[in-house]
């Protein structure tokens, strides 16, 4: 309801002239529809500008998408978690945890606990490349090992808590690549390859 509402509050251009009307365009040229529901906006976002693609017309749609649907608890966090990502791979690590710690606190019921765990992964490499390795290794390690996620985050998440224990503790790095690799993930070759 709150996105059917959001929605509606939206204003519609009508001509009486028979031709479609051409919707106005904002000032960053950005061409986003206002979709029916949050999870269609961030969809739509996702699929107009990825993540290889134009980074400041990614960054636009997703506080768009904010603005569209500031009531709806699943949207607010898909765009922040996808914004604190933009952050953390310009190597503005501060500001994607700046972004993602009150998310992590307010919304941990009101998303899926793969959705979560993406987010607590880029805290996690946020927290690794401004040197707070031990943080970023408990989150990582925590995640890799709930038996709630799908196989790929555990996979994925595992790999980069492996690259961090290899230095220091390798022995308990291989174990947790043996455990990855008896996952159904897509992520196979990665920890085959970290293990040779």
């Amino acid at each position: 309801m709150l996105s059917l509402n959001t929605w509606l509050d939206q204003p519609l251009t009508l001509s009486a002239s028979g031709e479609t009307a051409v919707p106005v365009q904002p000032a960053t040229g950005l061409d986003l529809p206002l979709m029916p529901s949050g999870d269609g906006q961030i969809d739509l976002v996702d699929r107009l500008y990825p993540y290889n693609g134009d980074v400041a017309r990614r960054r636009a749609a997703l506080l768009r998408t904010l603005q569209y649907f500031p009531n709806d608890k699943t949207t607010v966090f898909s765009a922040n978690a996808r914004l604190a990502w933009l952050d953390w791979n310009a190597d503005k690590n501060q500001a994607a945890l700046d972004r993602l710690e009150p998310l992590l606190k307010g919304y941990e019921h009101d998303v899926t606990p793969d959705l979560y765990s993406w987010a607590e992964t880029t805290r996690a490499l946020a927290l690794r490349d401004l040197k707070r390795t031990p943080e970023a290794e408990a989150i990582l390690l925590r995640i890799a090992r709930d038996t709630r996620l799908t196989a790929d985050r555990r996979a994925e998440t595992g790999i980069d808590a492996a690259w961090l224990l290899k230095t220091h503790a390798p022995s308990e790095a291989v174990s947790l690549l043996l455990e990855i690799i008896d996952l159904p993930s897509s992520w196979l070759p990665d920890p085959y390859s970290l293990l040779a």
